[in-house]
């Protein structure tokens, strides 16, 4: 289901806690707290919900962190697409305690959320420790050097984690290090 701005004040509890909805996207958006709790508490309760879009909808964070304790509760969600949300180091924040806490989500979409560093190195910390990401995008922010050393740190070190894929373009990342790192990963 893809729900329309104009759709998004019907948006209910009901409607997200359907037993036959599997994939649910919003895209372009302006969700506040109100919807973010309508969201959050559907999610909680829809076990069958497996696809979770929500692209490009600048979420302000109070809304997001309602957001996320319903995303993150749900125990059978695989897939995450935050993509284009300007999250920042708050958001990364945010979504890193509740990534310690889900261990169900196999992929997640954090392209173009206009976090740094910090945001990197607090990414870092959830992947010493999360078993159950496959894929992970984080192009398109304003990663550098120390932040993506921390994170290919921590994937190298998780020798229980299985990802597959780790998107890193468009970040501010020198190609030395990039093929430096590469090549320990390689040799682990």
């Amino acid at each position: 289901i893809q729900i329309k701005n104009k759709m998004l004040s019907s948006i209910g509890k009901n409607l997200l806690s359907s037993k036959k909805i599997l994939n649910i996207s919003l895209y372009n958006l302006s969700i506040d707290k109100k919807v973010s709790e309508n969201i959050s508490q559907g999610i909680s309760k829809n076990k069958s919900l497996q696809y979770l879009s929500i692209k490009n909808s600048k979420i302000p964070i109070d809304s997001y962190e309602i957001l996320l304790k319903g995303l993150f509760s749900h125990d059978g969600i695989k897939f995450i697409d935050l993509s284009n949300n300007n999250l920042g180091y708050s958001g990364v924040d945010t979504l890193s305690n509740a990534l310690k806490i889900n261990k169900t989500i196999k992929k997640l979409n954090l392209f173009h959320n206009l976090f740094d560093v910090n945001g990197a190195r607090r990414l870092a910390e959830v992947l010493k420790i999360n078993t159950s990401l496959e894929e992970l995008d984080i192009g398109y922010n304003r990663i550098k050097n120390a932040g993506f050393k921390s994170v290919l740190d921590s994937i190298k070190e998780n020798k229980a984690l299985n990802l597959k894929f780790l998107g890193l373009k468009y970040n501010f990342v020198h190609d030395k290090i990039l093929e430096e790192q590469l090549d320990a990963i390689e040799e682990n």
